[in-house]
Order: structure tokens, then sequence, then C-alpha cells
């Protein structure tokens, strides 16, 4: 047989196929698959009945179980609270997944009380304990220029033994040299000399004692200034900044807090769907594998194969499309339909593991939509945050502080004490600049007293 007679049917079914179809002509034709649907539909219904009987016992057995139900009046009462706890959490498991740093934070501050403790001759107790003992802020203010003063005086008083001793030594020396030599001049014009410079004070040891308490202010001055990192820059930028006003700051702040909440509350709910979505999923393939269900998309899927066949079969013998392998589809054609029909077979036999797992699909589909949708609410967030922290950086954009809006805040408060201490500076530098002036004046008339002498 030639491949032409392969693929043609023989002449004498292909006659009798036209002489069937023109005693047909007068009926209404029907698709070529009208058993088939007619039969589907059938099984569709079978199986439809069987699911909602099935749906009617578990309605009954759930009003029963809700019947059985009793309400607690008080736990209705506390509605209020149990919301108020619900919007709450996920703050508190932001603060939970911190709480790690924050331990290794205290566990470091409680060491270094330890040792400042241990320093300072302190007994070794709890913070709590320990604060009792410092002195208010009230009271270290009032205590600290009368500190620096005393500062500055135990130097003076220092330098003054040490002239003092030194003193005692040249007047010694000038003792014995006066002893060797003879007849001594008229030195009273000196002695007035040295009496306009004693009467100016110890104008040296003020200098250096300015100098000190400005070493002093200078080095406090830059402990502070290191701690307005990412800043830097000298300290008078500081007080010619543009800043956000305190209500920009707020609000900022506000906004932070919102989209972390709303950000940790999204990933809280993703991986609760993430889980719901895993252990239905297991079920399902569970079903399938122990209890011999049958899902609707795998009968839907077979029948699907099984139609596709019979169309090409049917368009070979009218002659519309020739199949490439005759004989192989139409051996594969009754397998196709076994296929179908097993599984149709099966999904009525087991119409309860079915509907069963025709539920549990129904869930995972849903679940599935709710990872989807959390993860898009997420993503609305991040992309809400990312907008929040662009418009903040507009703000502080010629600051030169990369800092978020609570980091911000507390930045602000370390610029404040920055410029208090650039202001002890440049008061330090004020008194410097008097102890020189005067330093510059005794040493300019003891020199003009002195000519006066040798004149």
């Amino acid at each position: 047989m030639s491949v032409g007679e392969e693929r043609l049917p023989p002449f004498g079914l292909y006659k009798q196929a036209q002489t069937d179809l023109a005693q047909l002509a007068q009926y209404p034709e029907l698709p070529a698959n009208a058993p088939e649907s007619l039969q589907k539909a059938l099984e569709e219904i079978a199986t439809a009945e069987t699911e909602a009987n099935l749906a009617k016992s578990q309605i009954e057995s759930a009003t029963i179980s809700v019947e059985s139900i009793v309400f607690g009046q008080a736990l209705i009462d506390k509605q209020g609270e149990i919301e108020a706890l619900r919007e709450e959490k996920g703050a508190v498991d932001k603060a939970l997944k911190d709480l790690p740093k924050r331990e290794s934070e205290l566990a470091a501050a409680q060491n270094a009380l330890k040792m400042i403790q241990k320093e300072i001759g302190w007994p070794l107790e709890e913070a709590l304990d320990a604060r009792l003992r410092l002195p208010r802020q009230v009271d270290i203010a009032e205590l600290r220029d009368p500190l620096e003063r005393r500062t500055a005086l135990d130097a003076v008083l220092s330098s003054a033994n040490e002239e003092d001793v030194a003193s005692i030594e040249k007047s010694d020396e000038a003792r014995t040299d006066l002893e060797t030599l003879g007849v001594g001049s008229d030195v009273s014009a000196l002695a007035i000399a040295l009496e306009v410079a004693q009467s100016k004070g110890h104008v040296d040891v003020s200098v250096a004692s300015a100098v000190q308490l400005l070493k002093r202010r200078q080095d406090a001055l830059a402990v502070v200034l290191a701690k307005l990192s990412p800043w830097s820059g000298d300290p008078s930028v500081l007080e010619t900044m543009v800043l956000p006003t305190d209500i920009e700051i707020t609000e900022a702040v506000s906004l932070e807090d919102q989209a972390d909440e709303e950000l940790a509350k999204q990933r809280n709910g993703l991986s609760t769907q993430e889980e719901r979505h895993a252990m239905l999923d297991l079920q399902s393939q569970q079903m399938l594998r122990d209890d011999g269900a049958v899902s609707p998309q795998a009968v839907g899927d077979a029948r699907s194969d099984r139609d596709v066949l019979w169309r090409n079969i049917r368009d070979h013998v009218l002659g519309v499309t020739p199949l490439l392998d005759p004989p192989t589809a139409a051996a594969e054609f009754p397998n196709k339909i076994e296929v179908a029909d097993s599984l149709a077979d099966q999904r009525y036999t087991a119409a309860e593991q079915s509907g069963r797992l025709a539920a549990v699909i129904e869930d995972l589909e849903r679940t599935t939509l709710a990872v989807s949708q959390a993860e898009e609410q997420i993503t609305k967030v991040e992309a809400l945050k990312k907008r929040n922290k662009s418009e903040w950086e507009k703000k502080t954009a010629l600051l030169g502080v990369d800092l978020g809006p609570r980091e911000f805040m507390s930045w602000l408060e370390r610029r404040t004490s920055a410029l208090d201490a650039a202001l002890e500076v440049r008061a330090a530098e004020d008194e410097l600049a008097e102890a020189r002036r005067a330093q510059s004046e005794c040493k300019t008339d003891l020199a003009r007293q002195i000519h006066c002498v040798a004149c």
C-alpha cells in the first residue's frame, strides 16, 4: 500500500459517509463532540449532586458546632483592647528583632559602668542605684565654672610656689653677691620699677592659665565635633545651617515609624500565608496519593486531550487535514477515552474525597492570591519608604548629614552641645587675649622704668 493510500480512507467508506451525511441534512448540525459533552454534563451533574450533599452535611455539622459556641461577654467587652494590641503587634515584632542588638549594647554599657565604678572607688551596683549617686545637672552646671577657676588658681598657686622658691634662691645669690660688693649705688628708681611690675600681678601665670583653659576647651570641642559624624567641618558652619523645622522633623519621624510598622505587619502576614500555602499544597498532594481523590482539573485535562485527538481524526476522515500517522492516532484514541472515563469514574466513585480535594484546591488558590497581594503590599510600602527617604534627603542634602529623621533628632542635640562648646572656646580665647594684653603692658612699663634707672 502506498503512502497516499494510507492517508486516504477507503472509497466505499467515504461514499457511505457522504450518503449518511446527506440523510442527516434535514436535522440541525450538532458539534462533533456532542455525545462526549452530554456524557460530561451528566457526570458533572452527578458529581455536583454528590458535592452538594457533602456540602449540606458539612453545613449541618458546622451549624451544630456554631450553635454550641458560647460567646463570653467579658471577651466581647475587650474587643477594643484586642484590636489595639493587634495594631501594636507589628511594632512589638520589630522591637523583638532589635532585642539581641540592644542586649549586646546593654552588656557593653554595664561593663563600662563597672570599670568606671572601680576607677572612682564606688561600690559595684546596678545602674539605677548608681544613678542616685550622680549629682544633678543643675549642680554640675553650677560647679563647672568654679571648678575651672579652681584649676586656674591651682595653676597660679603652683607657678607662684615655683617662683617663690626661685626668688628665694635668687635672693640668697643676691645676698652673697652683695656681701662681695663695695658701697652700693642708689637703686631706688629700680625698686620703684619692680614695685610697678609687681602691682600688675602674676601676668605670666595668668597667660599660662588662660592657655591651659583654652587647650582644655578646644579638646572638649574636638570630642563633641567627632560625635557629629557623618558631618565634619568648622563649628561656625553649624550656626549658619538652614535646618528642617521641628514640624517637618516630627512629621518625617511619624511617617518613617508608620511605614516600618506597616512593613512589619505585611511581612508577618506574608509569612503566615506562605506557611498556609505550603500546608495546603502538601495536603492536596497527600489526598491525591492516599485517598484516590481526583481534581476537576485532572478530569478536564484528560478530556481535553481526548477531544483534541478526536478532532484531528475527524478532520482526517473528512479530508480537511490529513494525519501524519493515522494508525497510531486510531490506536491511541481508545486509550485517551479510557483515561478520561477512568478519571471521571474515579472522581464519581471517590466523590467525597474529591469534594474535599476541590475545597483544598480552592483554599490553595485563595492562599496563592493572598500571598501575591501581600507581596504587592510589601512592594508598595517599600516604595513609600523610598519616597519618604528621598523627600527627607532633599531637606538635608545641603547639610552634609546623611541620617534618617530619628537619628537626625539625636544629631541636633549633639549639634547644640557643639555650639555651646564653641562658645566656651571663644570665651577662653578672649580671656587669653586679655591676659596677653596685660602681660604686654606690664613688660612695656617695666622696660620703661628700667630705662629711666639706666639714665
